[in-house]
């Protein structure tokens, strides 16, 4: 068993409590949250936001070509 949750300091604290009271059930960071805190800083950049608006082009050219 685990208990998934964000990062959050109350989340936190209650999921350790929950580990040290239950010791079959582990504390697991969200992955999820991890990503998208990483990717939501990179998009930021604006190489990333250069990249994204030139493949967002190229799908367009190629959805648009099949009709």
């Amino acid at each position: 068993m685990a208990v998934v949750s964000d990062n959050v300091a109350n989340y936190t604290a209650a999921k350790k409590q929950i580990s040290e009271k239950y010791e079959h059930i582990f504390n697991v960071r969200c992955i999820a949250h991890c990503l998208n805190l990483i990717l939501h800083n990179i998009i930021k950049h604006p190489f990333a936001n250069h990249l994204i608006r030139n493949c967002n082009s190229l799908a367009l050219f190629f959805k648009q070509s099949t009709n």
